[in-house]
């Protein structure tokens, strides 16, 4: 199962994002924690792209793929804006006090942990970053049909 969503760089898509999200992991029978992990995955990745990658104040599109092929979910986030590789920022010191931590951090270390593999490259004038989780066998059968008899 695959959906492709084309976003605009507006803050106010991320309810759009959400619904989205939450409707595909139904309809590819995701469990609960998957969906999950994966809406907060993309708010945070989408929402980062919205904040910081455009520099001018001109509308630009964010397109989403997501694909469920057996055990396996994967997502690709595509953006125009400026390059950066969410891969370099240092995990935040969650062992500090929060009101001693330096900000920011937080959404890509959220997005580390709520998918096994992040991968992230340039491709000329667009940003690629590519994200996917093991469902495990308990989500294997589940949205892919009725079961092979």
């Amino acid at each position: 199962m695959k959906r492709e969503l084309v976003l605009k760089n507006d803050a106010a898509e991320l309810v759009r994002l959400a619904a989205e999200v939450t409707l595909f992991g139904e309809e590819a029978g995701l469990g609960e924690e998957a969906v999950h992990d994966l809406r907060l995955a993309l708010e945070e990745a989408v929402s980062n792209i919205v904040r910081y990658a455009y520099r001018d104040r001109d509308e630009h599109l964010v397109r989403v793929r997501l694909a469920r092929e057996g055990r396996g979910l994967s997502v690709e986030v595509a953006d125009d804006g400026v390059p950066f590789n969410p891969l370099c920022v240092p995990p935040p010191d969650i062992s500090r006090p929060l009101g001693e931590r330096e900000p920011g951090g937080m959404g890509i270390y959220l997005v580390r942990h709520s998918m096994d593999s992040i991968e992230y490259r340039r491709d000329g004038e667009t940003n690629l970053l590519t994200m996917t989780k093991d469902l495990g066998p308990a989500e294997e059968g589940r949205g892919q049909g009725p079961p092979p008899r």
